[in-house]
């Protein structure tokens, strides 16, 4: 129910946007899961992901209104989030090794929360470097730090 819920909201968003699309939706798990499948996928999508991802906080905030137990749902065009997940984690590869080589803190552009676990994440193994994320709302970051030596 909550499904075909948030798979007719995002129809009705795009529709508005005037973009024409088809959207497939599936539960995964703990989340449900909308693809959208439109010739303007680059528009869909926005500068690094940003509309897509104002879309999926708008469906999410319409399907859980006045719920308790909140569902999470996730958008995705032309596998959008998998390829950008690994342009992140070879970033964070690259920036971390700069930190060590250069003994310097590295900043990162501002990301949303998802983006900025993935940098976490990627460098957690890493027995040299530490990541935290700094400022406030729309402008917090992550810096990569070379760990002090003891």
């Amino acid at each position: 129910m909550e499904t075909e819920k948030a798979k007719e909201i995002l129809e009705e968003l795009l529709k508005k946007m005037g973009i024409d699309t088809g959207v497939s939706a599936k539960e995964i798990e703990d989340y449900i899961s909308l693809e959208i499948t439109t010739p303007d996928s680059a528009l869909v999508i926005g500068r690094q992901g940003k509309t897509l991802g104002a879309l999926q906080y708008l469906v999410n905030l319409i399907v859980n209104k006045g719920k308790e137990e909140r569902i999470k749902v996730i958008l995705d065009t032309e596998g959008y989030r998998e390829r950008r997940k690994a342009r992140l984690m070879e970033l964070a590869e690259k920036l971390a090794q700069r930190a060590k080589e250069e003994n310097t803190e590295v900043f990162l552009e501002p990301m949303n929360p998802y983006e900025r676990r993935i940098i976490h994440t990627t460098l957690a193994g890493d027995p040299d470097v530490e990541t935290e994320s700094v400022g406030e709302g729309m402008e917090r970051q992550v810096v990569i730090s070379p760990k002090k030596k003891e």
